[in-house]
């Protein structure tokens, strides 16, 4: 390419940064909307202008895609769907070159995104999230999901959590020559690579000093990184910067195994995107470990770091802390580290209930597992057998269901379901115990149910998760995805419950019978409200799908004692509907 040729990089960036305004991508996604819209089909159309002034031989490969995949590029700029644009608008305001070849194949992979991206709500409506849209369609739910519901510049967080496992001031003397050669140490580049060198030294230092000195202390656990590589054993192809893991995998890379992910940016001005990105990293770490109650994360933006909390409700994030602006930061910061390598397993969001073979918190589900319970025979020891069923997502109930055994009878099997309900939701358990006591046929047994409590403190995400930090009281994260028209989400501060039932059922999805007479009724109990009502404000808590919910009733219009018939009708045709097959068919 001759010279005096301007580059496809060079020429968006300059039709981005024409008011002189814009320097980096999260200053423009933090534009109004309407602005954020203006920008980009202006971009668009010097991307357009491009395919045509460009030598053949260049565009060749791109330009059926590219210009072909236009119209839904504008469709998503018009809709405000801006965060399948951060990865072009990024590569056009970092200060690395990238090649025409390189900004095209962004371009491409941008328009070939499907329009199904504008209807996700949530990341538990991912059945998949490794197939096509592996990253664009998972991150808009994403955020959507949380929008709101993230909290950043918590007072007191690090202090909050680095003080439930106190660094004798004494041993600090140990690091102090360390400390010293890290705080003279000038870093000019912020690059990844160069930043996982540093946090990587930090790692090598603590767990040398702590092989030494408390052999036993260090708990199995490790650092690992390798941004390059893929890991293993989640619904997606995922890279991570680093992560502490709780075994020293040598040559794989398993996301059960992770214990705090960390996740990196360029610039302090990135720390919104890369709270998001940690949350792609919580999203899989979640999903493969069903004890996690929460998952604590870091995010270094340059030499900015914050620690990040999240749960069922939501996240809480620390304020940032420039680790490199005086001793006192980066002192904070290494009893962060040493904290984090030597601190309980349930302090890093594993269920305490749930007993290993060590009686420690349970991490690997492959490990046996025990849980004890008070029930009114007693204390009795359940032996769980497998796992069943692990809802997706970050924010909602995480239902769990595991099939057990009481210890010493393999004879008799049950099912326990843990789930986060809202704390003003009726317990699903009471209504089935009711239930159960009449006898009613074809109905999963009632065995016992609870709200969980540990040290005799009730488990909830404000009090025990959160443990009482004052997270309501600063700025919420929102993003420029949701109009100010759609329906915002707010804090709801959810219970552990369990469930334990006499009867292991299948999910109806994988079940067929031979028999074509055979009938089936399938039903929830989890927003279920009895029937008649004893109190008129009972009425503010039914719930149903609406979109199979009759209109009748979403306007009022139907008389009290044909409500439950429409409501129940609703939810039974959502729930299950029959399809009649010869019983040779069936597959």
């Amino acid at each position: 390419m001759a010279p005096n040729v301007e580059t496809v990089q060079a020429a968006l960036r300059r039709t981005l940064t024409l008011r002189g305004e814009i320097q980096t991508d999260e200053e423009f996604f933090q534009l109004d909307k309407g602005e954020i819209t203006k920008q980009l089909l202006l971009l668009g159309l010097e991307i357009s202008r491009q395919l045509i002034i460009l030598p053949t031989e260049i565009t060749a490969l791109f330009h059926g895609p590219v210009s072909n995949g236009y119209p839904r590029m504008e469709h998503f700029a018009r809709n405000h769907c801006f965060e399948p644009f951060r990865p072009l608008i990024t590569a056009l305001l970092v200060k690395e070159d990238k090649t025409n070849q390189e900004m095209f194949e962004l371009i491409n992979d941008l328009s070939s995104i499907p329009s199904a991206t504008m209807s996700i709500s949530s990341t538990s409506s991912l059945m998949n999230p490794s197939s096509t849209l592996a990253l664009y369609d998972f991150l808009p739910a994403l955020t959507q999901e949380l929008e709101g519901l993230m909290y950043p510049n918590v007072p007191g967080l690090v202090e909050h959590f680095t003080q439930k496992h106190a660094v004798d001031p004494a041993l600090l003397l140990d690091h102090e020559s360390f400390i010293n050669q890290k705080h003279e140490e000038i870093i000019r580049d912020t690059s990844q690579t160069i930043m996982l060198e540093w946090l990587t030294s930090f790692f090598t230092h603590c767990t040398t000093w702590l092989d030494t000195h408390s052999p036993n202390s260090r708990k199995s656990r490790t650092w690992w990184t390798d941004p390059i590589a893929f890991l293993q054993g989640g619904d997606a192809k995922r890279q991570m910067g680093g992560a502490i893991m709780s075994q020293h995998a040598k040559f794989y890379h398993p996301i059960p195994d992770i214990l705090v992910p960390f996740e990196l940016q360029t610039a302090e001005s990135n720390a919104s995107h890369a709270a998001i990105s940690l949350g792609r990293h919580v999203y899989e770490v979640f999903l493969a470990q069903p004890t996690r109650s929460f998952v604590i994360g870091l995010t270094l933006c340059g030499t900015s770091m914050q620690l990040w909390q999240f749960d069922r409700s939501g996240a809480i994030g620390s304020e940032s802390i420039d680790v490199k602006a005086n001793k006192e930061n980066l002192y904070k910061f290494f009893t962060l580290i040493l904290s984090l390598l030597t601190c309980n397993k349930h302090d890093l969001g594993f269920d305490p209930s749930f007993l290993d073979i060590d009686g420690q918190a349970c991490i690997n589900i492959a490990e046996s597992q025990k849980l004890q319970i008070e029930t009114e025979g007693g204390i009795e020891e359940f032996v769980i057998d497998c796992l069943k069923f692990r809802a997706a997502g970050i924010c909602g109930r995480g239902t769990t269901c595991w099939q057990a055994h009481i210890s010493g009878d393999k004879s008799r099997k049950f099912l326990i379901k843990d789930s986060w309900q809202p704390e003003h939701r009726r317990q699903e358990g009471s209504m089935l115990c009711n239930m159960t006591k009449k006898n009613i046929p074809h109905l999963a047994r009632y065995y016992h149910h609870q709200d969980v409590e540990v040290a005799g403190k009730k488990v909830d995400i404000q009090s025990y998760v959160r443990r009482g930090a004052n997270f309501q009281s600063g700025q919420r994260t929102n993003s420029n995805q949701l109009d100010n028209s759609e329906v915002q989400n707010v804090f709801t501060n959810r219970v552990h419950r369990r469930l334990i039932l006499k009867d292991v059922g299948e999910p109806y999805r994988s079940r067929f019978s031979d028999d074509p007479n055979r009938k089936s009724f399938l039903i929830d109990l989890d927003v279920a409200v009895p029937y008649p009502t004893e109190h008129d404000e009972d009425d503010c808590v039914r719930a149903g799908t609406k979109v199979f919910m009759s209109i009748n009733l979403l306007l009022n219009e139907i008389p009290t004692l044909t409500w439950m018939t429409w409501n129940l009708s609703s939810g039974s045709w959502y729930g299950y509907a029959p399809v009649p097959y010869p019983s040779k068919d069936n597959k």
